[in-house]
């Protein structure tokens, strides 16, 4: 239930004290529960927690946590306003706390220095075909299912589009499961030089000759 103990607690509102911080910011439920308290006790003038998920997982103990200590929160960092909109009905806090912001990043920070037809290549993404791709955990929360439930019917309605999933977790394995639905999958392991380092093994889904969803592990 509880990773930080009352005297790790204590110790980190002593060193919040000596450090008289204006802003005490957390992540994630241990952290954010710990912090918070500790940010209390040690009268931090400012606590700010972020979400990083709906939390959906959470006991009715950890909600309840949440709901406590929404009171001595300045302000909540939500992703997306559907996440807003889920975690205030789920800890009650109060609507005018909570904030949106969301993920982005810069492309043009990130100038692209690889042969883009080779790295398709090494994919094994077929050149002129739309690639749908998402990045991201393969655990429920992140929804691929609903995306792989979609494949069958948007093949039919566009045969030239290939999809790429990116990420490990606790649900990879289901996450191909539900692909042997409407596909025979295969497990290819290679490793080999790439211009971004290692290529992790890829787990390949087969429709008719040639793989229309690949999975990067």
């Amino acid at each position: 239930f509880f990773h930080y103990s009352g005297r790790e607690t204590l110790r980190l509102a002593s060193r919040l004290r000596e450090g008289r911080y204006d802003i005490v910011h957390t992540h994630i439920f241990q952290a954010d529960a710990a912090g918070r308290i500790a940010a209390r006790l040690a009268g931090a003038p400012v606590i700010v927690k972020s979400l990083h998920n709906m939390g959906c997982w959470k006991k009715p103990h950890q909600v309840a946590l949440d709901r406590l200590l929404a009171r001595w929160t300045d302000a909540i960092i939500c992703c997306s306003d559907y996440q807003r909109e889920v975690a205030g009905a789920q800890e009650r806090f109060p609507t005018g706390r909570a904030v949106t912001i969301h993920h982005g990043v810069d492309i043009r920070l990130f100038p692209a220095r690889i042969d883009r037809t080779s790295l398709r290549a090494s994919l094994g993404l077929k050149p002129g075909w739309t690639t749908v791709g998402t990045v991201g955990r393969t655990v429920k929360e992140k929804g691929h299912a609903y995306l792989l439930d979609a494949v069958p019917e948007i093949l039919r309605a566009h045969p030239r589009v290939q999809f790429l999933i990116v990420g490990d977790g606790r649900a990879g394995r289901r996450v191909g499961g539900v692909a042997t639905a409407f596909a025979r999958l295969e497990l290819h392991r290679r490793q080999r030089d790439a211009p971004g380092g290692h290529v992790p093994p890829v787990l390949s889904r087969e429709a008719g000759e040639s793989p229309n969803v690949r999975a990067l592990r």
